[in-house]
């Protein structure tokens, strides 16, 4: 989980590229956790939360650009990611495309 932790940090600027599921998911769970932690620390202290607030604003651009290369290896259109903007189906759809099997 860490490797590709690590490869979502490095990779925040390239839209090109694919991303696996297994990449993917792990990269969610690893953001879940590390939320999680800031936000049962935030509670004791405002420090924590503002690390929190700072934490989500910067990992945004890496999260669209892991999901855009996701897309991509799933086989769809990058712009597809604007399915988002539908409210609650749209989001469906979107998490739909993200746990397609890759496309060879």
């Amino acid at each position: 989980m860490i490797q590709e932790y690590v490869l979502f940090w490095k990779k925040t600027f390239d839209f090109k590229s694919k991303s696996s599921r297994r990449e993917y998911w792990l990269v969610v769970l690893a953001n879940f956790l590390i939320y999680l932690v800031l936000i049962f620390l935030s509670k004791f202290s405002i420090a924590f939360y503002n690390l929190f607030i700072f934490y989500f604003y910067l990992q945004v651009v890496p999260n669209l650009s892991i999901q855009i290369r996701r897309a991509r290896d799933a086989g769809k259109k990058w712009f597809l990611i604007l399915i988002n903007l539908l409210p609650f189906i749209g989001s469906i759809y979107w998490i739909y495309i993200l746990i397609l099997p890759s496309n060879e």
